[in-house]
């Protein structure tokens, strides 16, 4: 099996392009896919995966943009 969650506790201010997210709380790493060092998820294993996001950020006159990289390919969220 492979499962990863993680969750943002501290603030990451002034995110640039191509930036990693670094998640300082990981709850779930099975399968050792999550790299806590590089902010990156890496399947272990060929299959299927089901990948969900949730985001917030304090009401500011900005967007926050984000995507997901998958062999190159960009899903772009925002709020």
């Amino acid at each position: 099996m492979v499962a990863f969650q993680a969750i943002k506790d501290a603030e990451q201010a002034s995110i640039g392009a191509n930036q990693n997210v670094m998640f300082e709380r990981v709850t779930l790493n099975l399968g050792n896919g999550y790299h806590p060092q590089h902010g990156i998820f890496i399947v272990p294993r060929s299959g299927i995966y089901v990948i969900s996001v949730t985001t917030l950020h304090v009401t500011q006159s900005i967007y926050f943009h984000g995507v997901i990289v998958h062999q190159g390919h960009y899903t772009y969220t925002h709020s």
